[in-house]
C-alpha cells in the first residue's frame, strides 16, 4: 500500500514538472517570435507632423528608454523620417524588432 502511494506521488510530481517545462518553453518561444525582451503592455506611437526622431522622444510614448535611445541614434545617423500613421508595439519590444515595425524614409531636406 505504501509503495503504491509513492508511485502515485512520483507520477504526479513528474506530470507537474513536465507541465511546468512545457509552459515555460511556450512563453520563451512566444517572446523570441514576437521580438520581446520582457513582458510589457501594448503602447502606440501616432506619427503626424513630427516625423523625425523627436516623434520617438515623445514622453507619452511609453517604450523602453534604452530602446528609444538606440532608435533615435539610428534615425539620426541615417537621416530618417517615420511614415505617418499609428504604430503599435509592446513596451518591451526590442530595437531590432521595432526596425521591422516602423516604416521610414530618407529625409530629403
Amino acid at each position: 500500500m505504501l509503495k503504491n502511494k509513492r508511485i502515485v506521488i512520483v507520477i504526479l510530481i513528474m506530470i507537474f514538472v513536465v507541465g511546468t517545462v512545457i509552459v515555460y518553453l511556450d512563453f520563451l518561444s512566444a517572446f523570441k517570435e514576437n521580438g520581446l525582451v520582457g513582458i510589457g503592455y501594448e503602447t502606440q506611437l501616432i506619427v503626424g507632423s513630427i516625423r523625425d526622431y523627436r516623434a520617438i522622444e515623445n514622453p507619452e510614448f511609453s517604450w523602453s528608454e534604452s530602446e528609444k535611445k538606440k532608435m533615435i541614434k539610428y534615425m539620426k545617423n541615417n537621416n530618417l523620417l517615420l511614415a505617418q500613421g499609428i504604430y503599435k508595439l509592446n513596451e518591451a519590444t526590442s530595437y531590432e524588432r521595432a526596425l521591422e515595425i516602423f516604416q521610414s524614409e530618407e529625409n530629403k531636406q
